[in-house]
């Protein structure tokens, strides 16, 4: 895979060798600031036997960054793999510096609000004033049809998640609330994310 940016050619990932009958996944990050052209280039080896293929191919995100020539700014995290990520992208649950180092729960435990519901409901609250309350689950523990079949962080069945359960103990109508910690706004931009 090559990467054409201006009149610069840089190879960005190699693969040789046989890989079998079968499809491989493959998975390149770009980390580009510019206009830029993807070249998917194979060459014959010595054997008249084999081939190549490419299928389903999609552009996702197109980061992280390249590495800077310079350090971070102070309104940049700088990412353990010396990636420079907005600091707005810190504990967001999604991997921006490709290494994870965004994410690290030592880093996230301070970020108020943030709760992966893996150990408990975190500063969230459940309502005195619903109907009934949410539920801490996992997948291994919710009867067939009930529930996703694995958790978003992990994404298994051991992964916890709250549930609501929409049973025939609560009426059509009733409410289950959990509520977030009080938060400031700090700009016009803040919103809250989930999956």
């Amino acid at each position: 895979v090559l990467c054409v940016t201006g009149n610069k050619t840089s190879t960005l990932w190699t693969q040789s060798g046989s890989q079998g009958p079968k499809w491989n996944r493959a998975e390149v990050f770009l980390g580009i600031r510019s206009d830029f052209q993807i070249i998917f280039r194979a060459k014959r080896g010595v054997s008249y036997m084999g081939d190549v293929a490419v299928d389903d191919i999609i552009f996702e995100d197109c980061s992280p960054l390249l590495i800077p020539d310079r350090p971070c700014t102070l309104e940049e995290f700088t990412c353990a793999n010396k990636y420079c990520i907005p600091k707005d992208n810190l504990c967001d649950f999604v991997n921006d510096c490709a290494d994870n180092s965004d994410e690290n729960p030592v880093i996230c435990s301070t970020s108020i609000g943030r709760c992966d519901f893996e150990f408990d409901l975190c500063e969230w609250k459940q309502d005195k004033n619903d109907d009934f309350d949410w539920h801490l689950r996992t997948s291994s523990t919710t009867k067939l049809g009930t529930g996703p079949a694995a958790d978003h962080t992990l994404q298994d069945m051991s992964g916890h998640y709250i549930f609501m359960k929409s049973s025939f103990l609560q009426l059509p109508g009733q409410k289950a609330r959990i509520s977030s910690p009080v938060l400031s706004r700090m700009n016009k931009n803040c919103k809250v994310c989930g999956v």
